[in-house]
């Protein structure tokens, strides 16, 4: 009897084991976020490799100006959003396909570009366009 107790004891440690050397940590890598971020001057971009996570960065923009916006998607989720100092909605997407667009700016006013990705691979760019003087 006090065998088979052993026996059993040592089954569950060796599967505990297995399950937080070689299962947990896949699980766990599904909810990490690998993912690059530039943000300089005009220029807003994020290469993801497997984002999980919410990214903003804000602009002063003024009446005339355009965002360029570039995007990859490759694979996951992925959702943009432009959005004034008011919190009102410029420009919304979701799951874009590859390509590229202009959003045009009707007033004056400081502007966030958010990318939510849910294991989302690709690459997504927000140029911003100064207006001709």
């Amino acid at each position: 009897m006090k065998q088979s107790a052993r026996t059993f004891i040592i089954c569950c440690v060796v599967v505990l084991t297995t399950l937080t050397w070689i299962v947990l940590p896949r699980v766990w890598s599904n909810t990490e976020s690998r993912c690059t971020v530039k943000a300089v001057d005009d220029l807003f971009s994020i290469g993801m490799e497997s984002m999980n996570e919410s990214r903003s960065e804000s602009f002063h923009l003024e009446e005339g100006m355009s965002v360029a916006v570039y995007v990859i998607h490759l694979d996951g989720e992925l959702d943009i959003y432009i959005t004034d100092s008011n919190g009102t909605v410029v420009y919304e997407g979701h799951n874009p396909e590859i390509g590229s667009f202009l959003v045009n700016i009707t007033e004056d006013d400081r502007y966030t570009m958010t990318v939510e990705g849910k294991r989302a691979k690709g690459s997504i760019s927000f140029q911003i366009l100064r207006k001709a003087e």
